[in-house]
Parts: structure tokens; C-alpha cells; sequence
């Protein structure tokens, strides 16, 4: 929650309860991909590339949720372009994971097992990853413009700046920190089940606003 921290401190130091907010937002939608990564892994060969898409799916969400609570009107589809920069990065670190999830999901019973956990951790990290990556974007969105000009920017611009945001090392500690996030989530059946109930392509209901006390 460090990273979260921070960045929300840095953007409206006014509002001590949106740290909290958005660090619960993020935490829940990685959960929320994990399990619904879990069953990917039993599949055969395939298993991975549809966890990427729920991971994809839960994160579009997820900056979308954010954006609301910082009191941001961005459009989906541009969230959605910024998202795909942030999974693409993330997911060229776990290549090796992956990899390796495509060899286990081959082998009987332990190997689906074995791909099913590779795939259920590499989710929450990958969207747990991408939620602190899109605070340190915004971070420094807020830092160069106004609210207004960051809701007009266009995917294309959105893009680019995401890019060129986070380097390698920084995004390891972000992953670094997510796994130790996960170690003390994982097991938590409440937050298990608040996760399940999260639909990526549903819009979300009375969620607080950047103005909540």
C-alpha cells in the first residue's frame, strides 16, 4: 500500500480517505482476477492467454473505479489503451511464469495444479502491479496538468505517456510489493468474496467520490 499511499498524498493530501479507497478498489480487483484466472489454468495450452484477457479486463475496470474516486471523467476506451501499455509491460517481466504455466497446464493433476497457482499469483500481481503503475501515471499527470486537460487527452496521448512513465526496476518493486500484499490477502475469505461480486464491464454504484471526507 506504500506506493498508494504516497501517490494519493501526492495528488489530494486534502483527503485522507481516498488513499484507503483506492488502495481497496485495487486490491479487490486483483483478487477478483485471481480467482477468476483460477479455472484458465486447467485448460490445456490456453489456460494463460486467457488469464491475460481476465487480467486486461479487471484492470480496465479497476483505472476506471480510480478515476471516478480521484474525481476524473475518463472515457473507458482510453483507460482501456492506457491499460493494454501497463499489462504488456507487466507481462513481458513474467514471461519465465508464464512460460512455465504453459509447461505445467500439460502435465496431469499436479501440473494443472501447479499452473492453475502459477496463474491465480501472476493475475493478482499483474492488476495489483498495474493499479500502483496508474497511480504513478496520474501522479505525475496532475503534477504537469489540469483536470480538464488530462480528461481531454486522447487514447493516443494517453499512450504514449504511459509509456514513458515507470522504468524496469520501478515496476519490479511494484510487483515486489504486490507480492507481499498478496501473501497477506490471499487467504482473507471476506475480501475473497467482495472480489468475486466485482463484474469488470458492469458500472459501479454509489462508489465515493474525490470529494468524500
Amino acid at each position: 500500500m506504500k506506493i498508494i499511499e504516497n501517490t494519493i498524498a501526492s495528488i489530494m493530501p486534502q483527503n485522507e480517505n481516498a488513499a484507503k479507497d483506492v488502495n481497496e478498489i485495487v486490491t479487490l480487483h486483483a483478487l477478483g482476477a485471481s480467482s477468476a484466472a483460477v479455472a484458465s489454468g486447467a485448460v490445456p495450452g490456453v489456460g494463460e492467454a486467457i488469464a491475460v484477457g481476465i487480467a486486461m479486463a479487471f484492470t480496465c475496470s479497476m483505472y476506471y473505479r480510480v478515476a471516478r474516486r480521484l474525481g476524473l471523467n475518463i472515457k473507458r476506451n482510453v483507460l482501456k489503451a492506457v491499460a493494454s501499455v501497463v499489462i504488456a509491460e507487466i507481462i513481458a517481466i513474467f514471461a519465465v511464469s508464464m512460460a512455465a504455466g504453459v509447461v505445467l497446464s500439460f502435465i496431469p493433476v499436479g501440473g494443472t495444479l501447479g499452473a492453475m497457482a502459477v496463474i491465480a499469483t501472476t493475475d493478482f500481481l499483474a492488476v495489483e502491479a498495474a493499479g500502483k503503475m496508474f497511480l504513478v501515471i496520474l501522479s505525475k499527470l496532475f503534477r504537469a496538468k489540469t483536470i480538464a486537460e488530462i480528461e481531454a487527452m486522447s487514447e493516443a496521448e494517453l499512450r504514449a505517456y504511459a509509456k514513458g512513465c515507470t522504468t524496469k526496476d520501478q515496476l519490479k518493486a511494484m510487483l515486489k510489493e504486490a507480492k507481499a500484499e498478496y501473501k497477506q490477502v490471499k487467504d482473507d475469505k471476506e475480501l475473497r468474496q467482495r472480489a468475486q461480486g466485482i463484474q469488470p464491464d458492469e458500472e459501479p454504484e454509489n462508489e465515493p467520490d474525490a470529494m468524500s471526507a
